[in-house]
């Protein structure tokens, strides 16, 4: 074979051979590249309410054989979910025809945490291999707004119960009852401050659950409030008859150990929440902080009490 013949020949076989190796004849399958997500935008921030949009546009105009995966991981890939159905096409099990797709997400009903989010798109335009992926970081800074508001509320339903129930004993003799005027205002308040910051979508992304309703969560919080002021009232005077308290004995001991204590919990509680609320908090200081706090009301206490308590 003259050497001109061996140069068309094999000109010839790569014209033909080679494209269809790779994909790239006239009538071979074109080999996707990566989708294109629009929405979210890289490094955003989505709305404190959880609602976004999600968007991606595929390489190729897709057909029913084609595989396309959508996904939402949280934290730091610990969750994942699945949300490709939530991009098909109205009335349509596959995305044949599809040269992009959409949906409104829902990080509260999905169950995402808080914090750092990456929304990945996997597309197989052929559906026989070389799948292609994108992938876009993203946050969702949940409103703190009802979680501060709802802990301050709870400190003052707190402070207010318990100087109520120490009326209460100092007067009667015993607890209060539950339609006390002073109890009933301090849960009132509650409820009217949790009622402001709080809603429903609200309530549910700080993690409690999806059937919890901003009154559901001021009922908590008061449980919470009234509560711990009789329990730790029970504890001091002897139940809620006041059965040492009212024996005579140590009375300024316990009002001022009960009022102390009180005060304490109500310390302690906030330099807790205000913790939670910082993620630059030093959890070591605060329980140093916390243990300081602890001596000096014991010191406080002391004072009354002295050795063998008061009168």
């Amino acid at each position: 074979m003259r050497p001109n013949f061996r140069l068309i020949l094999i000109s010839a076989l790569v014209a033909l051979v080679l494209p269809n190796l790779y994909g790239l004849g006239c009538d071979g399958p074109i080999l996707p590249v990566g989708p294109s997500i629009t929405a979210p935008a890289q490094n955003s921030t989505i709305p404190a309410s959880g609602l976004f949009t999600a968007s991606v546009s595929f390489p190729v105009p897709l057909t029913a054989i084609s595989l396309v995966e959508m996904e939402l991981q949280t934290d730091q890939g610990a969750t994942r979910i699945d949300v490709t159905a939530l991009f098909l096409p109205s009335g349509q099990s596959d995305f044949a025809g599809a040269v992009s797709a959409s949906a409104i997400l829902d990080a509260v009903a999905l169950g995402l945490a808080p914090g750092s989010q990456t929304f990945i798109v996997r597309v197989d335009a052929d559906g026989v291999g070389g799948a292609s992926a994108g992938a876009v970081p993203f946050t969702w800074l949940a409103d703190t707004t009802c979680e501060g508001t709802a802990g301050s509320a709870l400190s003052q339903c707190f402070l207010d119960a318990s100087n109520a129930t120490s009326l209460c004993y100092s007067s009667t003799g015993s607890a209060c009852s539950p339609t006390d005027a002073a109890l009933v205002a301090a849960e009132d308040q509650l409820r009217s401050s949790v009622a402001i910051a709080c809603t429903d979508r609200l309530v549910q992304s700080l993690g409690y659950g999806a059937a919890v309703t901003e009154v559901g969560l001021a009922d908590r919080l008061i449980e919470e409030c009234v509560g711990n002021a009789a329990t730790l009232a029970a504890r001091i005077f002897g139940g809620p008859h006041a059965k040492v308290r009212g024996a005579g004995v140590g009375v300024s001991c316990m009002d001022a150990a009960y009022n102390e204590s009180a005060a304490f919990l109500d310390l302690a509680f906030n330099l807790q929440r205000d913790c939670v609320l910082d993620p630059a908090c030093n959890a070591a200081t605060v329980a140093a902080d916390i243990d300081g706090a602890a001596a000096a009301s014991a010191a406080v206490i002391d004072g009354p009490c002295g050795v063998g308590g008061g009168s």
